[in-house]
């Protein structure tokens, strides 16, 4: 398999070596490349607080990022640990604050691939759209996602999107599925007063866990001669998530002028929003007569008016949003369910100015439940030191109350159960940092958290307080044809109980270098991704909730992964190959992405994205 594994990575940096020795010598202006047939294809989120038209967002694409077919690969502020195979369950490195209205019912799990009602783009154009992404590697790890947009009647546009992303893991029992299906309709009136979006997102995601080796040691020590004969912790261990989402969007602005550029207030928009959630996980196992699941039920009412629509060029405007958000919370598990109603006042104001911007937002929760008094207020200010807006620095001051993720307080299932009763988790957060030229930032923050709850790997709870003091540095600029693109994160925590795990330093940098041939028609990039992060007590994973849990005996990191790519465009179309971990097991088996799970081995992979207008 090394042999193999040299061949082939001796075989693709000749083509690149030849690739690169043509080169032409004509210069990329970046390496964002633009089509006028795109030109009339736009999209826009859905944001409550602000008027939707004021967001539109052109259609292109960027060769740089056609190899990033994994969410949790693309280099922005959050770090991944997750299980051996790519799509399955993860947990961000770097340290955040949940928001008061965030309702979950499992706690610090993600799925790259899980789709919210926030990912959805609700698209403006008049020419159908498709875009197709695939991309493959020898060892059957696919990905296909295809989006497709369509202008129906004058400005009321469908969209229509599905992915599928499917991982055979190098180790036993170790498989990912996972599906996503969405579809839209929104509609713009022709002077923009009115618009209205209805979307449907639907998710299902399966993960065939082997719940670790035995021991790390084994895979450390090369003990067995095929990695699918590594003894396993699980012999027929799965999990099973099901979302779906229902959204109903709509915005009148009151006003029918639209030249009120220079008011300092205006009539403004009234906006409602209406969604309601579905969540279920299941997990069972060989061990297990029933089931375990997970679910909840949360639907969601908002209706604010907001007078920040139009005035972006205004010398002083003052925005201003105001509304009510009215949620009904249902959480089940195998045994047991409760219901909750809350009623949360929210409301947003500031002062703009050309070179200024100060924000103040708030909201308080009402209810008879635990989630009384759920709250939060947050200060932002922003200053411009510069003309052309793009060198500024900032600061921001938060604070809320946030009752404890449900599944601390109450649990009951075939193996486990509990009911706390669980103190809010109060939290400030001070931040200050300065970006420049939209080509480098960088950012102090520091958390002081009171309260903070944490399982053992025996579901034992626990609680401590933390400080924790961050330093983000991102870099996204071009040198000449090398393109820089990263993320870099210092962490230290004080911690009396030695709860909170973090790695003190990570990093994400890709180093890209572009060309072009055949008089410019065709565009090339090779590049390096490079991951890192320092060893640390990383938390385990626990298959039964689908959590990860506090440990102190193993630790990982102080492990450097590369993958080298190669991005080929002509027109609309982009291929690349990729060479993901090439140096697997040739220096050492310290490789793991969470304790008794090792990270997966050499891979290459290939595919392209495929943009067409007609």
């Amino acid at each position: 398999m090394i042999r193999i594994a040299k061949r082939i990575i001796l075989l693709a940096f000749f083509l690149i070596g030849i690739f690169v020795s043509k080169a032409q010598n004509t210069d990329l202006k970046g390496v964002i490349l633009n089509d006028t047939t795109l030109s009339g294809i736009h999209y826009y989120y859905f944001d409550k607080h602000s008027y939707l038209i004021d967001t539109l967002y052109g259609v292109n694409y960027d060769v740089f990022m056609t190899h990033y077919y994994d969410n949790s690969r693309i280099p922005n502020e959050h770090f991944y640990q997750g299980l051996s195979t790519l799509g399955s369950d993860s947990k961000d490195l770097i340290f955040h604050l949940d928001n008061i209205f965030d309702y979950k019912r499992q706690t610090n799990t993600f799925l790259p691939y899980i789709f919210t009602p926030s990912n959805v783009k609700y698209f403006q154009n008049r020419k159908a759209y498709t875009h197709l992404t695939y991309s493959n590697s020898l060892s059957g790890r696919q990905y296909f996602n295809v989006n497709f947009a369509k202008n129906l009647y004058k400005r009321l546009n469908l969209q229509l999107g599905y992915l599928v992303n499917y991982a055979d893991g190098e180790f036993d029992n170790s498989q990912v599925m996972n599906q996503f299906f969405n579809t839209s309709l929104n509609y713009v009136s022709p002077k923009g007063r009115y618009y209205v979006t209805l979307a449907f997102v639907h998710n299902r995601a399966y993960v065939l866990q082997n719940g670790g080796i035995e021991n790390d040691s084994v895979f450390r020590s090369k003990e067995y001669s095929s990695l699918g004969s590594y003894p396993v912790n699980l012999e027929q261990g799965w999990s099973k998530w099901k979302t779906s989402d229902y959204t109903f969007n709509q915005s009148f602005r009151l006003s029918k002028d639209t030249n009120n550029a220079n008011k300092i207030f205006n009539a403004g928009a009234i906006v409602h929003s209406f969604t309601f959630s579905r969540y279920t996980r299941l997990y069972n196992d060989e061990n297990k007569t029933i089931k375990d699941s997970l679910g909840e039920n949360i639907a969601r009412n908002s209706l604010f008016w907001t007078n920040d629509i139009y005035s972006k060029k205004s010398e002083i405007f003052i925005p201003i949003s105001i509304g009510m958000n009215i949620d009904y919370l249902d959480f089940n598990d195998s045994l047991y369910n409760s219901s909750f109603m809350l009623y949360s006042p929210e409301f947003n104001l500031g002062l703009r100015t050309k070179n200024f911007l100060y924000k103040f937002s708030g909201a308080y929760t009402f209810s008879s439940s635990d989630y009384d008094g759920n709250g939060f207020w947050d200060m932002y200010l922003q200053m411009n030191l510069s003309k052309q807006k793009n060198i500024f620095v900032f600061a921001d001051l938060l604070y809320q109350d946030k009752q404890a993720d449900y599944i601390f307080s109450h649990y009951l299932t075939e193996q486990y159960a509990w009911d706390n009763d669980l103190d809010k988790t109060k939290s400030t957060k001070i931040s200050i940092g300065a970006s420049f030229f939209d080509n480098f930032s960088i950012e102090a923050r520091f958390f002081d958290v009171k309260k903070l709850y944490f399982f053992d790997s025996d579901l034992n709870l626990h609680t401590t307080d933390s400080k924790i003091f961050q330093t983000l540095l991102k870099n996204d600029m071009l040198l000449g044809k090398f393109r820089l693109k990263g993320t870099y994160a210092l962490q230290y925590t004080e911690d009396k109980d030695y709860r909170l795990h973090l790695p003190l330093f990570l990093l994400r940098q890709t180093v890209d270098y572009s060309f072009t041939m055949f008089m410019g028609k065709l565009h090339s990039n090779v590049g390096i991704d490079l991951n890192y992060y320092t060893k640390y007590s990383a938390d385990a994973y626990n298959p039964q909730t689908g959590m990860f849990v506090w440990q102190n005996n193993e630790k990982i990191g102080n492990y450097l992964y590369a993958d080298a790519y190669m991005n080929i465009n002509i027109d609309r179309f982009c291929l690349f190959i990729m060479l993901q971990h090439p140096y697997a097991g040739l220096i050492n088996h310290d490789y793991f992405s969470t304790p008794l799970y090792p990270a997966e081995g050499f891979t290459f992979r290939y595919g392209f994205t495929w943009k067409l207008v007609g």
